[in-house]
C-alpha cells in the first residue's frame, strides 16, 4: 500500500513544446497555403461575378462555399501561429480564445452545410429528374 501514497516521485509535467525547426517550417507553410487558398478562392469569386453566364444557382452555392474558405485562410493560420510560437502560454486571453473557438466552428459548420446543400441539390435533380428551376439548379 505503501508505494500507492508516495507522492514524492512525482514528476510534474509541462505543456508541450515546439522546435525551432517546426516553428520555422510553420512560419512559412502557414502564410503560403493562407495566400494560396486566398488567391484562388478570390479569383473563382471574381470569375463568377463578371461571367454572367454562371449566375446560376449552382454558382452562387461554390461562391458560398469560396467565401467560408476566404473567411478560413484568412483567421485560422493566425492562430495557430500564436498558439505554436507562444505555447504553453496563451498571449491573447479569453476573448481570444471566444473568438479563437468562433471560428473554429466556423471552420467545421458552413463548409459541412454549403456542400450538404451542393448534395441535396443534386441528389434532387438526378434521382427525381425536376425539371422546375425554382426547386434545383440546371
Amino acid at each position: 500500500m505503501n508505494q500507492f501514497n508516495n507522492t514524492t516521485n512525482i514528476i510534474p509535467q509541462l505543456g508541450c513544446s515546439f522546435s525551432e525547426t517546426f516553428k520555422i517550417t510553420l512560419s512559412i507553410l502557414l502564410p503560403i497555403t493562407s495566400i494560396l487558398s486566398f488567391s484562388v478562392n478570390i479569383f473563382f469569386c471574381c470569375v463568377v461575378y463578371v461571367n454572367k453566364k454562371l449566375h446560376v444557382k449552382s454558382s452562387i452555392l461554390l461562391v458560398s462555399l469560396s467565401v467560408t474558405d476566404i473567411v478560413i485562410s484568412l483567421t485560422a493560420p493566425i492562430f495557430e501561429f500564436i498558439y505554436v510560437y507562444w505555447n504553453p502560454k496563451w498571449p491573447i486571453g479569453s476573448l481570444g480564445t471566444n473568438v479563437q473557438n468562433s471560428f473554429w466552428m466556423f471552420s467545421l459548420v458552413a463548409p459541412f452545410v454549403t456542400v450538404t446543400a451542393i448534395t441535396v441539390d443534386r441528389y434532387l435533380a438526378i434521382t427525381l429528374n425536376i425539371q422546375d428551376k425554382r426547386i434545383v439548379t440546371p
